[in-house]
């Protein structure tokens, strides 16, 4: 079962929108709002969305559009040397997630 970080998927959102992928924007929404995991009883942080985690339901050929637009993204995000910024990391990061 694969699942994400609240801020991973959020994130991802935001970039998915920003790229007109609205129909996968609106399914990680639904995500967010019908699948997150329990946390412990005695987890101290029960309210605080940031600690949650989701169970990622998609079908293997979305996860791989979301990851070909991040890795789109990346490449953008270098610097005209090809060196990364700060924005590359960010994209990294992201990738690492949903690849995992």
């Amino acid at each position: 079962m694969k699942s994400l970080n609240y801020l991973t998927i959020t994130n991802t959102i935001r970039e998915l929108t920003k790229a007109g992928k609205i129909e996968i924007s609106n399914n990680l929404s639904d995500i967010l709002h019908n699948n997150e995991l329990k946390k412990t009883e005695k987890h101290n942080k029960k309210d605080d969305l940031k600690t949650s985690f989701y169970k990622i339901e998609l079908e293997e050929n979305v996860v791989e559009e979301i990851i070909d637009l991040l890795l789109d993204l990346e490449v953008e995000s270098l610097t005209e040397n090809g060196d990364a910024s700060e924005l590359t990391n960010y994209y990294v990061n992201l990738i690492n997630h949903w690849s995992k």
